[in-house]
Protein backbone atom coordinates (compact mmCIF):
# COMPACT_ATOMS: atom_id res chain seq x y z
CA UNK A 1 0.00 0.00 0.00
CA UNK A 2 1.28 3.42 -0.94
CA UNK A 3 -0.05 5.98 0.76
CA UNK A 4 -0.07 9.79 0.35
CA UNK A 5 -0.56 12.46 2.52
CA UNK A 6 -4.26 13.23 2.19
CA UNK A 7 -4.64 9.42 3.03
CA UNK A 8 -3.50 10.46 6.88
CA UNK A 9 -5.30 12.13 9.45
CA UNK A 10 -3.50 14.92 11.38
CA UNK A 11 -4.36 15.29 14.67
CA UNK A 12 -2.48 17.72 17.20
CA UNK A 13 0.58 17.46 14.89
CA UNK A 14 0.78 13.64 14.51
CA UNK A 15 -0.93 11.64 11.85
CA UNK A 16 -3.41 8.76 12.33
CA UNK A 17 -3.47 5.91 9.22
CA UNK A 18 -7.16 4.96 9.47
CA UNK A 19 -7.80 1.43 7.95
CA UNK A 20 -10.83 -0.42 7.37
CA UNK A 21 -10.30 -3.34 5.89
CA UNK A 22 -13.33 -5.72 4.11
CA UNK A 23 -13.74 -8.28 1.84
CA UNK A 24 -15.82 -7.94 -1.52
CA UNK A 25 -18.82 -9.99 0.21
CA UNK A 26 -19.47 -7.80 2.65
CA UNK A 27 -23.02 -5.65 3.02
CA UNK A 28 -22.54 -3.05 0.88
CA UNK A 29 -25.23 -1.04 3.35
CA UNK A 30 -22.76 -1.89 6.09
CA UNK A 31 -19.93 0.02 4.67
CA UNK A 32 -21.98 2.83 3.26
CA UNK A 33 -23.48 3.71 6.55
CA UNK A 34 -20.00 3.27 7.83
CA UNK A 35 -18.79 5.75 5.71
CA UNK A 36 -21.64 8.12 6.70
CA UNK A 37 -20.25 7.98 10.60
CA UNK A 38 -16.91 7.95 10.30
CA UNK A 39 -16.03 10.23 7.34
CA UNK A 40 -19.48 12.21 6.74
CA UNK A 41 -20.27 12.53 10.16
CA UNK A 42 -16.78 12.64 12.33
CA UNK A 43 -14.94 14.00 9.18
CA UNK A 44 -12.24 11.48 9.51
CA UNK A 45 -9.54 10.79 6.74
CA UNK A 46 -10.67 6.90 6.57
CA UNK A 47 -8.73 4.42 4.30
CA UNK A 48 -11.55 1.38 2.72
CA UNK A 49 -9.40 -1.11 1.84
CA UNK A 50 -10.71 -4.36 -0.17
CA UNK A 51 -9.43 -7.60 1.04
CA UNK A 52 -9.28 -10.76 -0.70
CA UNK A 53 -11.29 -13.35 2.14
CA UNK A 54 -11.03 -15.57 3.11
CA UNK A 55 -7.91 -16.60 0.56
CA UNK A 56 -6.06 -14.39 3.02
CA UNK A 57 -6.14 -13.57 6.81
CA UNK A 58 -7.49 -10.23 8.39
CA UNK A 59 -4.02 -10.46 10.09
CA UNK A 60 -2.26 -10.99 6.72
CA UNK A 61 -3.71 -7.98 5.37
CA UNK A 62 -2.50 -5.76 8.39
CA UNK A 63 1.05 -7.08 8.15
CA UNK A 64 1.04 -6.05 4.63
CA UNK A 65 -0.35 -2.47 5.40
CA UNK A 66 2.38 -1.99 7.89
CA UNK A 67 5.01 -3.62 6.47
CA UNK A 68 4.55 -1.32 3.06
CA UNK A 69 4.10 1.84 4.88
CA UNK A 70 6.09 1.62 8.00
CA UNK A 71 9.11 2.85 6.42
CA UNK A 72 7.77 5.03 3.71
CA UNK A 73 8.48 8.60 3.16
CA UNK A 74 4.37 9.72 4.33
CA UNK A 75 5.21 6.84 7.82
CA UNK A 76 1.85 7.90 9.76
CA UNK A 77 2.85 8.11 13.74
CA UNK A 78 -0.01 5.87 14.23
CA UNK A 79 -1.77 3.30 13.15
CA UNK A 80 -5.57 2.97 13.95
CA UNK A 81 -7.58 -0.06 12.31
CA UNK A 82 -11.15 -0.17 12.88
CA UNK A 83 -13.57 -2.71 11.21
CA UNK A 84 -16.31 -2.76 8.80
CA UNK A 85 -18.50 -3.23 11.56
CA UNK A 86 -17.84 -0.94 14.12
CA UNK A 87 -17.65 2.68 14.74
CA UNK A 88 -17.27 5.63 16.85
CA UNK A 89 -20.40 6.78 18.65
CA UNK A 90 -19.61 10.76 19.53
CA UNK A 91 -17.32 13.37 19.23
CA UNK A 92 -14.01 13.08 21.61
CA UNK A 93 -13.32 9.32 20.13
CA UNK A 94 -10.10 10.17 18.47
CA UNK A 95 -9.36 12.77 21.58
CA UNK A 96 -9.51 9.56 24.28
CA UNK A 97 -7.77 7.29 21.74
CA UNK A 98 -4.71 9.69 21.42
CA UNK A 99 -4.70 10.09 25.29
CA UNK A 100 -4.21 6.18 25.44
CA UNK A 101 -1.16 5.79 23.12
CA UNK A 102 0.15 9.44 22.55
CA UNK A 103 3.35 8.21 25.28
CA UNK A 104 4.29 5.74 22.25
CA UNK A 105 4.23 3.01 24.87
CA UNK A 106 1.93 0.61 24.75
CA UNK A 107 -1.55 -0.23 22.91
CA UNK A 108 -5.49 0.88 23.13
CA UNK A 109 -8.29 -1.14 21.69
CA UNK A 110 -11.94 -2.54 22.52
CA UNK A 111 -11.24 -6.28 24.61
CA UNK A 112 -12.15 -9.45 22.74
CA UNK A 113 -11.58 -13.07 23.63
CA UNK A 114 -10.71 -15.33 21.03
CA UNK A 115 -12.65 -18.64 22.52
CA UNK A 116 -10.50 -21.05 20.40
CA UNK A 117 -7.05 -20.51 21.27
CA UNK A 118 -5.33 -21.87 24.43
CA UNK A 119 -3.16 -20.05 26.19
CA UNK A 120 0.52 -20.40 28.25
CA UNK A 121 -2.07 -20.56 30.92
CA UNK A 122 -3.72 -23.29 29.62
CA UNK A 123 -6.95 -22.12 29.13
CA UNK A 124 -8.63 -19.97 26.53
CA UNK A 125 -9.57 -17.08 28.75
CA UNK A 126 -6.95 -14.07 27.70
CA UNK A 127 -8.76 -10.57 26.82
CA UNK A 128 -6.54 -8.70 24.40
CA UNK A 129 -6.76 -5.50 22.36
CA UNK A 130 -8.61 -6.37 19.09
CA UNK A 131 -8.21 -5.03 15.73
CA UNK A 132 -11.99 -4.36 15.73
CA UNK A 133 -10.49 -0.94 17.16
CA UNK A 134 -7.39 -0.60 17.53
CA UNK A 135 -4.38 1.66 18.14
CA UNK A 136 -0.69 2.13 18.03
CA UNK A 137 2.41 3.96 17.55
CA UNK A 138 4.15 3.59 14.96
CA UNK A 139 7.24 3.92 17.52
CA UNK A 140 5.89 1.62 19.80
CA UNK A 141 5.04 -1.28 17.32
CA UNK A 142 9.15 -0.85 16.19
CA UNK A 143 9.85 -1.17 20.25
CA UNK A 144 7.88 -4.37 19.81
CA UNK A 145 10.31 -6.08 17.07
CA UNK A 146 8.04 -5.42 14.42
CA UNK A 147 5.39 -8.51 15.65
CA UNK A 148 3.12 -10.31 13.31
CA UNK A 149 -1.18 -9.70 13.68
CA UNK A 150 -1.32 -12.42 11.83
CA UNK A 151 -2.33 -15.65 13.94
CA UNK A 152 -0.04 -17.70 16.14
CA UNK A 153 -0.50 -21.30 18.00
CA UNK A 154 -1.23 -18.88 21.28
CA UNK A 155 -2.66 -16.03 19.31
CA UNK A 156 -5.75 -15.07 16.93
CA UNK A 157 -5.62 -11.75 14.97
CA UNK A 158 -3.69 -8.98 16.46
CA UNK A 159 -3.28 -10.82 19.61
CA UNK A 160 0.50 -11.12 19.73
CA UNK A 161 0.65 -7.06 20.00
CA UNK A 162 -1.40 -7.68 23.36
CA UNK A 163 0.73 -10.69 24.61
CA UNK A 164 4.06 -8.75 23.79
CA UNK A 165 3.04 -5.92 25.60
CA UNK A 166 2.10 -7.70 28.86
CA UNK A 167 5.08 -9.73 28.92
CA UNK A 168 7.60 -6.67 28.45
CA UNK A 169 6.07 -4.79 30.88
CA UNK A 170 4.19 -2.09 28.89
CA UNK A 171 0.92 -0.53 28.64
CA UNK A 172 -1.74 -2.53 27.74
CA UNK A 173 -5.44 -0.01 27.47
CA UNK A 174 -8.34 -2.73 26.97
CA UNK A 175 -11.97 -1.16 26.65
CA UNK A 176 -14.61 -3.51 27.98
CA UNK A 177 -17.99 -3.22 26.67
CA UNK A 178 -20.65 -1.54 28.72
CA UNK A 179 -23.46 -2.96 26.79
CA UNK A 180 -24.50 -6.03 24.47
CA UNK A 181 -27.32 -6.59 22.57
CA UNK A 182 -26.79 -10.19 22.65
CA UNK A 183 -24.02 -12.13 25.22
CA UNK A 184 -22.87 -15.32 24.14
CA UNK A 185 -19.33 -15.51 25.10
CA UNK A 186 -17.22 -15.01 28.19
CA UNK A 187 -14.36 -12.40 27.89
CA UNK A 188 -13.24 -12.38 31.48
CA UNK A 189 -14.32 -12.21 35.10
CA UNK A 190 -18.05 -12.31 34.56
CA UNK A 191 -17.84 -10.06 31.64
CA UNK A 192 -19.23 -11.32 28.16
CA UNK A 193 -19.88 -9.70 24.58
CA UNK A 194 -21.33 -10.87 21.81
CA UNK A 195 -23.44 -9.18 19.02
CA UNK A 196 -24.40 -5.05 19.16
CA UNK A 197 -21.41 -4.66 21.53
CA UNK A 198 -21.18 -0.96 23.17
CA UNK A 199 -17.86 -0.03 24.69
CA UNK A 200 -17.17 2.45 27.42
CA UNK A 201 -19.32 5.26 28.11
CA UNK A 202 -21.49 5.15 24.90
CA UNK A 203 -17.99 5.48 22.87
CA UNK A 204 -17.35 2.64 20.52
CA UNK A 205 -19.93 0.28 19.11
CA UNK A 206 -18.62 -3.10 17.11
CA UNK A 207 -22.16 -4.98 16.55
CA UNK A 208 -19.87 -8.20 15.26
CA UNK A 209 -21.87 -11.76 13.88
CA UNK A 210 -22.10 -10.28 10.53
CA UNK A 211 -22.98 -14.04 9.91
CA UNK A 212 -26.72 -13.01 11.24
CA UNK A 213 -28.81 -11.03 8.56
CA UNK A 214 -30.02 -8.78 12.30
CA UNK A 215 -26.56 -7.75 12.83
CA UNK A 216 -26.81 -5.36 9.63
CA UNK A 217 -30.39 -3.92 11.12
CA UNK A 218 -28.44 -3.51 13.94
CA UNK A 219 -25.52 -1.45 12.71
CA UNK A 220 -27.55 0.65 10.40
CA UNK A 221 -30.04 1.46 13.46
CA UNK A 222 -27.25 2.53 15.45
CA UNK A 223 -25.28 4.36 12.88
CA UNK A 224 -28.59 6.41 12.47
CA UNK A 225 -28.48 7.11 16.31
CA UNK A 226 -25.10 8.28 15.74
CA UNK A 227 -25.71 10.84 12.97
CA UNK A 228 -29.31 11.71 15.29
CA UNK A 229 -26.61 12.76 18.00
CA UNK A 230 -28.49 10.67 20.36
CA UNK A 231 -25.48 8.94 21.85
CA UNK A 232 -23.76 11.58 24.07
Amino acid sequence: MNITKDQLYTYKGETFLIIVLHGENRNNEVLQWHYKVMVDHFKLTVNYVVAPFPSVSHGFCMNEIIKSTIDSENAPDYYLFIDNDAIFLKDGCLDFIYDMVKWKNGIWGCAWNSSHKIGPNGTNQHPYASQATLCFSKKFYNKLGRPTCDWTERSDTSEELTYLTELNGFNLSLMYPSHCVTKTTDLSNGCKYGMGNTYGDNMFYHVSRADLPESKDLFIEKCKSVIRGDCR
